[in-house]
């Protein structure tokens, strides 16, 4: 596949009509053994591409870009990326990203339902009969962070347990301010289907909170939710 991209690196210019014919001898496909990465890079990079990318070269405005990897001594790993265009066949190190369109949305929608920070559904205190309400209320089928610390566990847990985790709930819920420990997540690949867990195509990623964490946005999202409702009445 190397080989391939070095070609269109230097291909000679064809007229319409006229074609390359590319064979490929059974010793280079043995020799070349740096391909065998070529399908897991060319997976990564397309999901990893923003849809905001396009060539600066090219006139139309519907690029179809294909991540291709190119092989030499550019790069401390020896291989790097190239975007493919199958508009212009043009192939670009690197794609600048279109500019965002300009929010649909009036400014003055924002500015006239701006959330009001004093209101007492944001800001007032987390009852303890709230709290256990919220703990009974999550699901049980639901993976951990890497405090590998369930649902369950928290429903099952001693009363002091649930005490600190109020404690600690109700702080974060009124300060906004969460601890260090809770910041980040976990990304982990699981398959679609059972039996395709070596496929690319068949993998997709999570990503995994602490479960704290989600009780206090869950929080968040309720309170949020009841403000919004309550101003649009």
């Amino acid at each position: 596949m190397h080989l391939l991209i070095d070609l269109l690196e230097q291909r000679p210019d064809i007229d319409a009509g006229e074609y390359l014919q590319i064979n490929q001898s059974n010793e280079q496909k043995v020799r070349h053994d740096t391909d065998a990465m070529c399908q897991e890079e060319h997976f990564f990079a397309t999901n990893a591409m923003s849809a905001l990318a396009y060539f600066s070269k090219c006139t139309n405005s519907d690029h179809r870009l294909t991540p291709m990897t190119h092989v030499g001594k550019s790069s401390p790993s020896g291989r790097h990326l190239r975007y493919f265009c199958h508009t212009c066949s043009a192939i670009h190190c690197t794609l600048p990203l279109r500019s965002l369109d300009d929010c649909p949305i009036p400014d003055e929608l924002f500015q006239n339902n701006i959330l009001d920070p004093r209101d007492a559904r944001l800001t007032q205190h987390l009852t303890r009969e709230d709290f256990d309400y919220w703990l009974q209320q999550l699901p049980h089928d639901k993976s951990p962070g890497d405090d590998e610390l369930t649902y369950a566990m928290w429903q099952e847990a001693p009363a002091e347990m649930k005490d600190a985790l109020y404690q600690v709930v109700n702080q974060v819920v009124h300060n906004g301010k969460m601890p260090t420990s809770w910041e980040g997540a976990l990304t982990t690949l699981i398959p679609k289907k059972v039996g395709e867990e070596k496929i690319l195509e068949s993998i997709r990623p999570i990503c995994l909170m602490n479960t704290a964490v989600k009780i206090v946005t869950s929080v968040w999202a309720k309170r949020l939710s009841k403000s919004l409702e309550q101003q649009l009445v």
